[in-house]
């Protein structure tokens, strides 16, 4: 399975508007301790599903968390369908050499009511073990936007490891290595979208003052290199798997371009309030590429 950064997300730090009637309030942010507030006001029933926060660690362990429920008030509707409560952490994850969990937090009281207020206070006992690294400009875009504590967790982004430098399975041929080397952003698709793409590469590589460097791989140039006795995913994994442990390690963003046979997309909540959930897509962990 691949990570892979395929992100379409708009946050910031301090007060953020989620869905119409749900924000977050991040109150104190350092290496020990991350507090912050959630609060719902005048909620419809889609803003009582789960929200769900990414947050920077310094270790791999789950921290320990304290949540205040406050403010109990019966739903708007009825929301007996409701079934999540309380809040819990969901998924562990490395995002370019940071380590990250996320945190689902549920405003649902049961009963058909719901908390307008919830505090939220995260304890890192861990001590980050280093040694840092840095990350590329657009690598730090990439997360500046996701998690939620980045100002602190910005300071736990792990070196590169040897393997990353390059000490790679099995080599790139020529072709696949001279399209990814110095790339920052790939499309993958089969070679018939590939003029369609076009467009898209042309305007990733003259945005504004800060452009990126663009390519496009073929599916069928991966697979005569990977495929094997592969099956077609395995053999995108290893090509993943080559990419972002080149020397160069400049790749920071991908789309993988296809209908939802290739890609199918992933959805959170239910009925009309469903939407399409970035944070089951994927993102480049480290090492070893997964799907998370």
């Amino acid at each position: 399975m691949i990570r892979f950064p395929i992100y379409i997300f708009i946050s910031f730090l301090g007060i953020v508007q989620l869905f119409g009637d749900v924000d977050w309030n991040v109150t104190f942010s350092s290496s020990h301790e991350l507090n912050f507030e959630v609060t719902i006001n005048n909620p419809h029933k889609g803003d009582l599903y789960p929200v769900h926060f990414l947050i920077g660690l310094p270790s791999e362990n789950y921290p320990a968390i304290n949540a205040s429920f406050q403010d109990k008030n019966p739903c708007p509707v009825n929301c007996n369908e409701l079934t999540d409560t309380g809040v819990e952490w969901i998924q562990k994850q490395k995002l370019q050499r940071l380590n990250t969990a996320t945190l689902k937090i549920s405003p649902y009281a049961g009963q058909n009511d719901y908390y307008s207020k919830i505090m939220i206070t995260i304890q890192f006992d861990d001590q980050f073990q280093g040694p840092a690294g840095n990350l590329s400009k657009h690598q730090e875009g990439l997360l500046a936007v996701r998690v939620l504590n980045w100002e602190t967790a910005k300071e736990w982004i792990m070196s590169v490891s040897p393997r990353q430098m390059g000490e790679t399975d099995q080599p790139f041929a020529t072709l696949l290595k001279s399209l990814v080397d110095g790339a920052e952003y790939i499309i993958i698709g089969p070679q018939d979208f590939e003029s369609a793409s076009q467009p898209l590469l042309n305007h990733r590589s003259s945005f504004g003052n800060d452009p990126l460097t663009t390519a496009y791989v073929s599916l069928e140039e991966i697979y005569s290199e990977f495929l094997d006795d592969n099956s077609e995913a395995e053999a995108i994994l290893s090509f993943f798997e080559n990419a972002v442990t080149g020397s160069s390690n400049s790749l920071a963003f991908a789309l993988l371009m296809g209908d939802v046979e290739f890609v199918p997309t992933m959805y959170r909540g239910a009925g009309e309030y469903e939407y399409a959930s970035d944070d089951l897509l994927a993102a480049i962990d480290g090492d070893i590429p997964a799907v998370a």
